[in-house]
């Protein structure tokens, strides 16, 4: 509130919604996906346990699209009631704007860092993802495919007319990163930390 004094106002409300559901929480939520596997320092248990290595990274996964969901829905019902429920984009449009932003940020981390079996490759493709959609957001607007996979268009064009393609074509993008991280985890053997995956090799 003290960066936004004037709170009660519909329109620094919206945008201090939108700065932190689709500008800040993303990168966060794709850094911390990054390490749903090969942050866990108990990697070596994970592998010798019954359950599927995929099946445990799904389960994470989906328990932190619901930390994400809950925190952000809940922000989002407060402020509306402090601005008595009067906003300059609907709520409805900034929760899916911001979900979709967490979801292709999330995807796109935990695959990335699985693909370089390193978190800190992962977390520097979310970086690159996150700088590039703000450093060339107006670049990205010029033509009608820009519009379909910026990743922050309600922050930037709420009121286009492909807001919903953006979120279904970003929606379809996630799910094909997830499932590609799903893939990778396979072969159980590769995610050994690299001393005991030289043993077994």
């Amino acid at each position: 509130m003290i960066i936004y004094p004037n709170y009660a106002a519909p329109d620094d409300v919206s945008f201090m919604l939108l700065v932190f559901g689709e500008i800040l929480l993303p990168p966060l939520a794709g850094w911390i996906a990054t390490g749903l596997l090969l942050g866990d320092p108990c990697r070596e248990l994970l592998l010798v346990t019954p359950r599927p290595i995929w099946r445990i990274v799904v389960e994470r996964l989906i328990m932190l699209m619901l930390v994400v969901t809950v925190s952000w829905g809940a922000l989002l019902f407060v402020m509306w009631q402090l601005v008595n429920y009067t906003l300059v984009i609907p709520p409805t449009q900034l929760f899916w704007g911001g979900q979709v932003s967490v979801l292709i940020f999330i995807s796109i981390g935990l695959w990335s860092a699985l693909r370089f079996r390193n978190v800190v490759g992962g977390s520097i493709i979310v970086a690159a993802l996150w700088a590039t959609g703000l450093i060339f957001r107006q670049s990205l607007l010029v033509h009608p495919i820009g519009h379909l996979i910026h990743p922050f268009l309600t922050f930037q064009a709420h009121e286009s007319p492909l807001w919903l393609m953006n979120c279904i074509m970003l929606c379809l993008i996630a799910l094909v990163f997830i499932f590609l991280a799903v893939r990778l985890t396979f072969h159980e053997e590769c995610w050994l930390p690299f001393e005991s995956n030289e043993e077994i090799v």
